[in-house]
């Protein structure tokens, strides 16, 4: 439930209803198709958004016209809610594990970038470098020796690029300040593109050519009523 909290208080500025009753915000957010969350909350700025007191049933503003001023208050209750008990919930991707044909190049890039990201290193070994953090986790291990002439090539089946979420266009300008000190190939951005409405970011190379891209989407994204996803180049790694 603590990590529940901790990750809500980057959400509290998208929701689906909220209404102000005796002291307390309530907001019920969509954060998956298949799950509900109802948050009550408390904090000065809550009356200051000037929603009704207690509001008959339905009542209440939506995503589409309202965005909650960020909070400062803290929360006093908070409970999940499945929509769909039939549905398979998917939390995130657990881990990616690359294969890199200069394994010892590969891992002191990775020993560089990954804890910039809040990744803790969990292994660092002669064959395989993990980290873990930031809701996901990164591994490297060397390829096979008869291919370790071999570099990256995105067209290739496999992996295309590897696109991990920022929290602010902020942290996107930052990755892309720290990948050009350590020399890293930039091959776009930090910029705007189509692929989603405020869609910011910056493509880059690890030493195989390996393409790691860092984004940020403000709100729900292609989520949002009315969005489109308008990929083709430059957008898509």
């Amino acid at each position: 439930m603590r990590a529940m909290l901790v990750e809500l208080r980057g959400m509290l500025d998208e929701f689906e209803a909220a209404y102000f009753s005796d002291g307390y915000l309530q907001l019920r957010l969509q954060i998956s198709p298949s799950h509900l969350i109802h948050v009550l909350l408390e904090g000065d700025r809550a009356a200051k958004l000037g929603l009704a007191e207690n509001p008959a049933e339905g009542d209440g503003l939506t995503a589409r016209t309202m965005r909650l001023p960020r909070w400062s208050g803290r929360v006093v209750k908070c409970r999940g809610e499945r929509t769909d008990p039939m549905a398979i919930e998917i939390n995130g991707m657990a881990h990616v594990i690359l294969t890199v044909s200069r394994f010892d190049i590969a891992r002191e890039f990775y020993r560089r970038l990954l804890p910039e990201f809040g990744m803790k290193v969990v292994s660092d070994g002669d064959r395989f470098f993990y980290c873990v953090g930031a809701r996901t986790a990164i591994g490297i291990e060397p390829c096979d020796p008869a291919l370790a002439g071999e570099r990256f090539v995105q067209q290739r089946v496999g992996l295309h690029h590897l696109c991990l979420r920022a929290r602010s266009r902020q942290d996107v300008d930052k990755c892309a300040a720290l990948v050009s000190e350590m020399g890293a190939t930039i091959v776009r951005g930090p910029a705007e593109d189509t692929s989603a409405p405020g869609y910011y970011s910056v493509l880059f190379e690890d030493p195989d050519g390996i393409r790691i891209e860092v984004n940020f989407v403000p709100g729900a994204g292609l989520l949002a009523e009315g969005a489109q996803f308008r990929p083709g180049p430059p957008n898509i790694g």
